[in-house]
Parts: structure tokens; sequence; C-alpha cells
């Protein structure tokens, strides 16, 4: 009878601390947060050499990006962020004929490499937020399911250092070459903690440039790439709450 009486209290002390945990997390979901995060992951190109058919995808053509964000969560829905990245783009040159009945001589042979530096300003739509259901945020219930999905869009500006290997007869050609981006896709967002969350992200990005790759001969209007990162950033809670 005395242990069961000593056991009382410790667990009710465990369930204060969890009930308070739960709550604290469902209401800093509830408030005008900051991200402050880092990201990294890989870049996948379209563009002449490669990826903008079925016929000459280049898988190998996956390179290495990284980024660093702010993230302000300005209503219950709705995220502002403001992202800093670098991204490198390459390919081999994947095409057996340079014309009609000619073979290319640089078949296979690595064809470009770009490193792009770009500014992204992006607006988030949560998409696990205010249903009407059991849910309410991103919390669920006493289980507290931390994860939420979101759709991303914005407009930026980068510059590239473009270095191609292939063009002017195996000369090659190097210059920098600046210009817009259109970004669009969609992420998962998981709190680990309070302060401490998780991200894993795809962003497709349609530039504005035919020369991102060194040639203007792509089969589309304009060079193309994608992004899949991982992040980790720090959420310093907001004192507003939002509604």
């Amino acid at each position: 009878m005395k242990k069961i009486l000593l056991l009382l209290p410790i667990l009710f002390c465990f369930h204060t601390i969890f009930a308070q945990s739960h709550r604290t997390l469902n209401l800093i979901e509830k408030t005008n947060y900051t991200l402050f995060g880092g990201s990294i992951g890989g870049a996948y190109y379209s563009g002449t050499y490669a990826n903008q058919s079925f016929n000459h995808l280049d898988f190998g053509s996956i390179k290495p990006n990284f980024n660093l964000f702010i993230q302000h969560k300005f209503a219950r829905k709705w995220h502002a962020k403001f992202q800093l990245g670098y991204v490198n783009i390459g390919s081999k040159d994947n095409y057996e004929e340079r014309v009609i009945g000619e073979a290319n001589p640089y078949y296979n042979e690595k064809a470009f490499s770009t490193n792009i530096f770009e500014v992204l300003p992006l607006f988030i739509l949560d998409l696990g937020v205010d249903r009407k259901s059991k849910s309410r945020g991103a919390y669920k219930g006493k289980k507290a399911n931390h994860w939420n999905w979101y759709l991303q869009a914005g407009l930026g500006t980068f510059i590239a250092d473009v270095n191609n290997y292939v063009v002017n007869n195996g000369a090659g050609t190097s210059y920098m070459k600046a210009g817009g981006l259109m970004a669009v896709g969609l992420g998962v967002r998981y709190a680990v903690k309070e302060k401490l969350v998780l991200n894993l992200d795809g962003l497709l990005r349609v530039s504005s440039s035919s020369e991102l790759d060194g040639s203007k001969s792509q089969a589309l209007p304009t060079d193309m790439y994608g992004t899949i990162n991982f992040g980790v950033a720090y959420r310093l809670p907001g004192r507003r709450f939002l509604r």
C-alpha cells in the first residue's frame, strides 16, 4: 500500500509534464512563430543534354545543393519563407547523334557543370491545419501527431557560373548568367520538440534562361532543375495567437 501511495505522485508528475508538453505544442502551432534553419539534398537538371525526354534520362546528373532559410508563420495556414541557396547542376552528353545521321563525338562525355546561387522568397500553405475533424492544428489528440504537409511556391532570382566542355568543337565555353526563377513544390514538416523541427521537401524551378548548361538547343523552351532536400530548423515561438 505504501509503495502504491509513493507511486501516485510520480505518475501524476509524468501526466502533468506530458499534458503540458502536448498543450504547448498545440499552442505553438497557433502562434506567429519563426523558423531558422538549413537543408541539404540533391538537384536534378533538365536541359539540352539530358532529362527533357524519356529517351535521354540521366540519373547521374543528380548533384548536391544546400540552403539557408528563415520562415515566418503570419496566418493559421500561411508562412512566408526567404531562402538562400547553392545548387550544382551538370550532366553528360546523352545524345548519340549531333544531327540526324552524324555521330556525336562527345556522346557520354561530361558536357557541363554549373554553380547556381539563388535568392528565393516563397509562400507556404499548410495542408494539415484547421481541418473540421478530430484534429486541431497539426497535432491530434493525446498521441500528438506532429506531421504537417504543405505546398510552396515563389518567384526568385539567380546568378550562375556556367562551364560547358563540349561546345565549339570541344573548345568549351565559360560565362556568368543571371536571371529569374519560378518555383513550385510539396513538403512535409515534423515537430520533434517544441523548438526542433525537421522537414523534407521537393521544389521544381523553371528558369528564365535556356543557357544554364552552355547550350540553347534544348527540346523545351527553357532549362529547369528540381531539388529534394532534408532540413533542420530551430523554432522561435510567437507571441501573437493566429485566428
